[in-house]
Order: structure tokens, then C-alpha cells, then sequence
């Protein structure tokens, strides 16, 4: 099994650096793998990486709210803020129903050859294409 190393210091990268060694490891990635197998590789090691994130940053904010000064040039915090439930109002809940409802129509609108009507006999209109998304490749871990 061959090692990805990356060759600098990675404390002392810069966000430029970091994505131009990470461009050339992926390129000498594809030089011993088959691209599916790399692209697998690269996702359980984001995985891995994402799951380290998450459990050191509690200790992580605990030292960044002990010693703010130290780390404010590279680090910010914002505490959670109240997500308020909205749909417990029932005139907001009835307006939202209604846009899923209208959103229905629009999509069959959109898909269908033939006039589409809404309950008050109006036409709905095909709406354009706003943009599309990007293509991904799924890796199932």
C-alpha cells in the first residue's frame, strides 16, 4: 500500500498550497489506482478526517474560549443561535402547504406535453430552467 504524504509543514500552509498539494497527490493517486478506486480511497479518507474534526472540536473551542487573544487572527466562533418552529403557526403552516402544493403542480407542469390546471380552472405555466445542478458520483462507504 503506498502513502500519501503531504511535503510541507501543513501548520504552516496556506489555503493556495494546501489545494495545489492536494491537486498533485491526487494526480499521483491516479498514477498507481484506477480512478473509481482512488475516488473510493479519497472518500473514506475525507471520512476519517471529517470524523477526527468533529470529535477534537469541543476540546478545540474550549481552548479557543480560554485563550481568544492566541487564536482570533485564525479562528472564529459563533454560538447556535434559537431555530423557531414556524409551521406551529397555523396560518404560516397553511401558506407553506399551499406553496408545496403549487410547487406539485409547477414540476407536473414542467414535465407534462399536455396544459396542466390548477383547482381554479388557471393554467400553470411551464416555468424555465433556473440552472442545473452539478453531476456527482455517489461512493457508498
Amino acid at each position: 500500500m503506498k502513502e500519501i504524504t503531504i511535503t510541507s509543514d501543513i501548520n504552516r500552509l496556506k489555503k493556495a498550497d494546501i489545494i495545489e498539494q492536494a491537486k498533485q497527490k491526487s494526480s499521483e493517486i491516479s498514477s498507481w489506482q484506477n480512478p473509481m478506486t482512488a475516488q473510493v480511497i479519497l472518500k473514506k479518507m475525507k471520512l476519517f478526517i471529517d470524523t477526527m474534526i468533529g470529535a477534537n472540536e469541543p476540546a478545540a473551542v474550549e481552548e479557543f474560549e480560554q485563550d481568544k487573544e492566541r487564536w482570533m487572527d485564525i479562528a472564529s466562533f459563533s454560538s447556535g443561535g434559537v431555530l423557531k418552529d414556524y409551521e406551529k403557526d397555523p396560518v404560516y403552516a397553511d401558506l407553506l402547504a399551499q406553496l408545496k402544493q403549487r410547487k406539485e403542480l409547477l414540476d407536473l407542469a414542467f414535465k407534462s406535453k399536455d396544459p396542466i390546471y390548477d383547482a381554479d380552472g388557471v393554467e400553470v405555466p411551464k416555468v424555465p430552467v433556473k440552472s442545473y445542478r452539478k453531476d456527482s458520483l455517489r461512493i457508498k462507504l
